[in-house]
């Protein structure tokens, strides 16, 4: 059991290290000064993966030399996420289009890389957004969680959505860390057969209507 122990934990020690190299988005673009700051929040992470198997470790530890390695992997969290969520404020997000949403009779569609259906036929769907700001830093990010339709709720499946999941899910954690959390929706009009772009500008998510293009 100890040897399968200690392969299993190194296979999740592999597995977060690559989830999360995906998930900071160090080989996509973005500018150099987000890239620096995804690098080093990969940095703190990789030190608070180790500490953690460490303390985790099924070989002989003394008690003491695993709670301090455990101490340190939570500290390095703080400067890891607070560098993951610098990463993303400063990547260059003026006027892109993230995604599309339409109404027809069959449902509601949303494009985020792939067109998948949310739900029924509506004339509205409610978009419901996370902001983080760091006051520190007069800096904050912008991100679109989820969908609601209804009764259904349905995430954004495209970019920085998985980013506005987490903050909504530990917002009360990040603010004790300094980080604040704001949610907040907003109602998007679906006229029939017209495409909303869901676009990312400076202030925030907009959602604009493609005239002159219908599905």
């Amino acid at each position: 059991m100890s040897a399968l122990y200690s392969v299993l934990l190194s296979l999740a020690v592999a597995g977060a290290a690559f989830a999360v190299y995906l998930w900071l988005g160090l080989g996509g673009p973005a500018s150099p000064v987000s890239r620096v700051c995804a690098a080093v929040a990969f940095f703190f992470f990789l030190v608070a993966l180790y500490a953690a198997d460490f303390a985790l470790s099924a070989r002989p530890r003394g008690v003491g030399a695993r709670l301090l390695h455990g101490l340190l992997a939570l500290a390095c969290l703080t400067p890891f996420l607070t560098l993951f969520f610098l990463s993303r404020a400063l990547e260059p997000t003026i006027g892109r289009v993230e995604g599309r949403l339409w109404a027809t009779p069959a449902g509601v569609y949303a494009e985020d890389g792939r067109a998948h259906r949310l739900g029924p036929a509506a004339a509205a769907v409610e978009a419901r957004m996370v902001e983080a700001r760091l006051p520190a830093l007069e800096i904050s990010w912008q991100g679109l969680a989820r969908f609601r339709l209804g009764t259904l709720e349905q995430p954004w499946r495209g970019r920085g959505g998985s980013l506005a999941r987490f903050l909504d899910r530990f917002a009360d954690t990040l603010r004790r860390r300094g980080i604040l959390v704001r949610r907040f929706s907003e109602e998007v009009p679906l006229p029939p057969n017209l495409r909303v772009r869901i676009v990312r500008r400076g202030e925030g998510f907009q959602f604009e209507p493609e005239t002159g293009e219908t599905r």
